[in-house]
C-alpha cells in the first residue's frame, strides 16, 4: 500500500467534479494527488504522513489566472514603484515621485512610477521631460501610464536608452516638443521594447520581486497563471518555475 507524504483534511472540500463540497481528505505523494475522499483515506496514512486538518474551512483546487502581467504586478506591489493613480496634474506626479527618490527604490539605477493618465489631469495634456529634468537631472526616470502602454521619461533616461532627436525622427511612437525635440513621451510599440530593457537592467532584482509577488499569489490560492508578457521578459518562465510553486504559461 502506498502511503501519502501529506494528507489535507476538511469537512468542506470542493473537487471541481460536482457542485457540492465533500467530507474527507486529499492524499498527496511526491507532490501528486493519489486519493480524494473519505472511505479509504486512513489507508494512506502512516506514522510518517503529515496530516493537515482544516476543520470546516473550504479547500479548493489551485486557482488559474488566465491573463496576468507578472512584471508589472511585481512592480506595483514592490513598494519601490511610485503610485501615480488619480493624480490631477503633471506637477503632482513629480511631487509623488520625489518621495521615492531613494537608493533603495532604484531598480537597475532607474526610478520607476506607474499610474498617471493625462485625461485625469486638469489640463488634459501629456506631460513632458521638462518637469522631470528639473526634479531629477541626474537620475533616469520612467513613469508608466495607467494602462502601461505609454512611457514618460526625462532627458538622462533618453540618453541612457540611446534615443536622440535624430535617430528617432522616423519613429511616430516618440512624442515631440514644438521645437522638434523629443518630449519624453513614447507610445506603445516603443514603450514595450524600452520598458523591458529598463526593467530587466537588474535581472536579479526583478527575479526577487517576481518571487515575492508569486508567493503572495500562492497565499491567495493561485497556483497557475498565463503571463501574457512573458516573452518580453528574459528568463521569466524559468524564474517562476524554478523559485515558486506556480506554473507559468
Amino acid at each position: 500500500m502506498t502511503h501519502a507524504d501529506e494528507v489535507v483534511k476538511s469537512t468542506n472540500i470542493w473537487t471541481g467534479n460536482c457542485d457540492e463540497t465533500i467530507y474527507g481528505g486529499i492524499a498527496i505523494k511526491n507532490n501528486r494527488i493519489i486519493y480524494v475522499g473519505f472511505q479509504d483515506l486512513d489507508k494512506y496514512v502512516d506514522p510518517d504522513t503529515k496530516v493537515l486538518d482544516y476543520g470546516n474551512h473550504l479547500v479548493i483546487p489551485g486557482l488559474h489566472d488566465g491573463h496576468a502581467h507578472m512584471l508589472m504586478t511585481a512592480l506595483m506591489h514592490s513598494g519601490k514603484c511610485a503610485p501615480l493613480y488619480n493624480t490631477k496634474s503633471e506637477e503632482k506626479c513629480v511631487e509623488i515621485v520625489k518621495k521615492y527618490d531613494k537608493p533603495e527604490n532604484l531598480i537597475g539605477g532607474w526610478l520607476i512610477g506607474m499610474g498617471w493618465y493625462q485625461l485625469l489631469f486638469d489640463n488634459k495634456t501629456l506631460p513632458t521631460k521638462e518637469s522631470l529634468d528639473k526634479a531629477f537631472p541626474n537620475t533616469p526616470v520612467i513613469l508608466m501610464d495607467s494602462n502601461c502602454h505609454t512611457g514618460w521619461v526625462n532627458s538622462i533616461a533618453l540618453k541612457k536608452l540611446g534615443c536622440t532627436d535624430e535617430n528617432t525622427k522616423d519613429n511616430p511612437n516618440f512624442g515631440r516638443l514644438k521645437n522638434g525635440e523629443l518630449s519624453g513621451i513614447f507610445g506603445e510599440a516603443t514603450f514595450m521594447k524600452l520598458s523591458t530593457k529598463i526593467l530587466m537592467a537588474d535581472e536579479s532584482a526583478m527575479a526577487d520581486l517576481l518571487s515575492k509577488t508569486t508567493h503572495g499569489m500562492n497565499a491567495l490560492g493561485m497556483t497557475q497563471l498565463d503571463d501574457v508578457a512573458s516573452g518580453a521578459v528574459p528568463h521569466s518562465d524559468q524564474i517562476l518555475d524554478r523559485n515558486l510553486k506556480t506554473k507559468a504559461n
